[in-house]
């Protein structure tokens, strides 16, 4: 089927919930606006994301894609089997939906390296990645399609001076969702296949 029968866009997205710090883990939720672009109806439309907090070092968003792709697709593969029924969401050509997800992380260590100068985690700045893909099929195909996406997590506004708004603070206590953006990282990962 040529791909321009089978395209989802991912529209808009934005947070939901705030960033909330729980137990040594983040939290967050987000929206995200999916439209079918094209000829045939989408089905098992879903989104799946995972957060990354680090401190320093940065992550294989490609390979973090691939691996969520694999595990989604076998239990969609699984829940099909079991069920006889499709797991996620239908979209017709030209419809658009939102889909609310959620997902947590645990806090990220003080790198060896780091501990000299910093001894605090509740003080010391890191920075979220939001890594996903929307992984959905067409009713006359076999298999699954993907889109990967790699945003950058930012405050608008820190409540401490001289405080970095690209980074996050424990100490600040949780950022409420009109405080937070979503960036687009130049490099997206996955790209539609």
């Amino acid at each position: 089927m040529p791909a321009s029968n089978c395209s989802i866009e991912r529209l808009r997205r934005s947070a939901f919930g705030p960033l909330e710090y729980c137990d040594n883990q983040i939290r967050l939720s987000l929206l995200f606006n999916l439209k079918n672009i094209g000829h045939s109806p989408a089905v098992s439309v879903s989104v799946w994301f995972k957060l990354l907090a680090n401190i320093g070092a940065e992550s294989n968003y490609v390979k973090i894609q691939k691996e969520m792709y694999e595990q989604q697709k076998n239990f969609h593969e699984a829940r099909k089997n079991k069920f006889s029924e499709p797991f996620g969401n239908t979209i017709f050509p030209g419809q658009s939906i939102q889909l609310a997800v959620a997902a947590g992380a645990s806090l990220p260590e003080i790198p060896e390296f780091l501990k000299d100068h910093i001894s605090d985690l509740n003080t010391c700045p890191f920075h979220v990645k939001v890594v996903g893909l929307v992984i959905y099929a067409f009713t006359f195909e076999e298999g699954y399609h993907q889109t990967g996406f790699t945003l950058t997590l930012q405050r608008k506004m820190s409540k401490t001076e001289n405080r970095s708004t690209q980074a996050f603070f424990i100490d600040e206590g949780n950022v409420p969702a009109n405080n937070l953006l979503l960036i687009n990282s130049p490099f997206n990962g996955l790209l539609p296949d």
